[in-house]
């Protein structure tokens, strides 16, 4: 066996080993780079399909919530339209119950239809009657009456059928009360045509002109004398 004790010798063999091993890293390293390249694409190509298959998933779900939650709008659109159907009943034969009236602070407060409460103005409350009608509200007690319309929903305490504004519990004299029973019907301000009355077209007596002057005598004599006056 061949023992090298030279400390360069040593130093060179060293060295070539390392160069050795190098050159066999590089020429695998090339073998191995087509393979490696491969793999990336392949890689890049899985990670793109899979993005597309999810940016298609995430799309049909959307879809399919959005055409879920228009479902559900439309059925709660048609749910609220019936509720709104059997609120909006009307009673055509009257009610009668215990009406009260809003506070004189409840002014410039917004109501069911959107309109702002006004004491001064002729309005009510009422559970079941369409927002615009005109109900007519009737004092047994004094008989005093007054038309109000509807722009709000209440009273729902039990017992209770409408809820007047100050100025309409005010002209049925209810105020010092608080509540009083009432008389409530729909009110039809429709006017029925009616035949006027017959009367007698007075006669008139009428004469025909044959064609000669109209004008009456003494405005004739008139324009002769001014005739006469203007010649002089």
């Amino acid at each position: 066996m061949l023992v090298i004790t030279n400390p360069i010798l040593k130093e060179m063999l060293t060295i070539r080993q390392c160069f050795g091993r190098l050159a066999v890293a590089l020429s695998l390293l090339m073998m191995t780079a087509p393979y490696c390249n491969a793999q990336r694409q392949t890689h890049k190509r899985t990670q793109k399909k899979q993005r597309t298959t999810l940016r298609k998933a995430k799309t049909v779900a959307q879809e399919n919530s959005q055409a879920t939650l228009t479902k559900a709008q439309a059925d709660g659109k048609e749910v609220a339209a019936e509720k709104e159907k059997k609120q909006t009943t009307v009673h055509p034969k009257g009610q009668t119950g215990k009406a009260s009236y809003y506070s004189r602070r409840a002014t410039g407060a917004r109501t069911s239809s959107g309109e702002r409460l006004n004491n001064d103005s002729l309005v009510c409350a009422h559970r079941t009657h369409p927002f615009g009608t005109k109900l007519l509200v009737r004092n047994p007690a004094n008989g005093k009456e007054v038309v109000v319309r509807v722009i709000d929903r209440g009273p729902f305490t039990r017992g209770r059928i409408i809820d007047l504004s100050y100025e309409a519990a005010k002209r049925i004299g209810m105020l010092s009360a608080g509540v009083a029973m009432v008389e409530v019907s729909v009110y039809d301000d429709t006017e029925v045509p009616y035949k006027p009355k017959e009367y007698k077209v007075p006669e008139l007596e009428l004469e025909m002109n044959d064609g000669g002057d109209a004008m009456h005598p003494a405005w004739k004599s008139k324009r002769e004398e001014g005739k006469a006056n203007n010649e002089k």
